[in-house]
């Protein structure tokens, strides 16, 4: 993988809002679309775009404070779940972007949790067979 080099807040706002970064970053990129959190990552850089205007519409709209939260928590569910049914693809897109080939990071992410798997695998394995050999012992 590419040199990590997290970008500053100020950078992290642009990939934030317009989804891409210099090139020096890419090696950042595609961490923040392959780590185990990448998920959870989207999800803040959702709530960091869409906040704001839930705030501004709180603010502004001529109503009661019931009827504006209502309608301001209606529009982040929404946009939340629009947003949520094209994480991968959003993903997969930012390190297009960065210069990765579509995809990668789904491989990524596929091969780490099946190494995962293949070594809860082999410590369950291990267990048994010590359990196995302690009772043989008796």
């Amino acid at each position: 993988m590419d040199d990590v080099r997290r970008p500053n807040p100020l950078l992290w706002l642009r990939y934030t809002f317009t989804g891409s970064l210099p090139p020096s970053y890419a090696g950042w990129v595609l961490h923040d679309a392959s780590t185990g959190t990448w998920w959870l990552r989207h999800v803040v850089r959702f709530l960091v775009q869409v906040l704001p205007v839930a705030v501004l519409a709180v603010l502004l709209v001529p109503a009661s404070w019931p009827i504006k939260i209502g309608v301001a928590l209606m529009g982040v569910v929404g946009t939340a779940l629009f947003a949520l049914g094209y994480v991968v693809e959003g993903a997969e897109r930012r390190i297009e972007k960065a210069g990765y080939r579509y995809g990668l990071a789904t491989e990524i992410r596929q091969q780490r949790a099946l190494d995962n798997q293949r070594a809860t695998a082999e410590r369950n394995r291990a267990r048994r067979e010590a359990r196995l050999a302690k009772r043989s012992g008796r």
